[in-house]
C-alpha cells in the first residue's frame, strides 16, 4: 500500500530519490510504532485533524 502515496508524491509533488527514501523510512518507522501498539490509526487521524484541520475519510 505504500506504493500509492509514494506514486502521488513522485507524480504530483516532484519527489526524487532522496526525499522518497526519507519518506519511506519515516513511514516504516511509524508503521513499526503501529505494529507495537504504541499508536493507533485513530490516534494518527485525530492528530492530523487537530494539527491541520484536515479530516481523513473516504469520500
Amino acid at each position: 500500500m505504500l506504493g500509492i502515496p509514494a506514486m502521488v508524491l513522485r507524480d504530483h509533488f516532484g519527489f526524487g530519490r532522496k526525499r522518497m527514501e526519507k519518506f519511506t523510512d519515516e513511514v516504516f518507522e511509524l508503521y513499526d510504532s503501529y505494529e507495537k501498539d504504541y499508536i493507533t490509526l485513530e490516534d494518527l487521524i485525530r492528530t492530523i485533524y487537530e494539527e491541520t484541520g484536515v479530516k481523513i475519510e473516504k469520500r
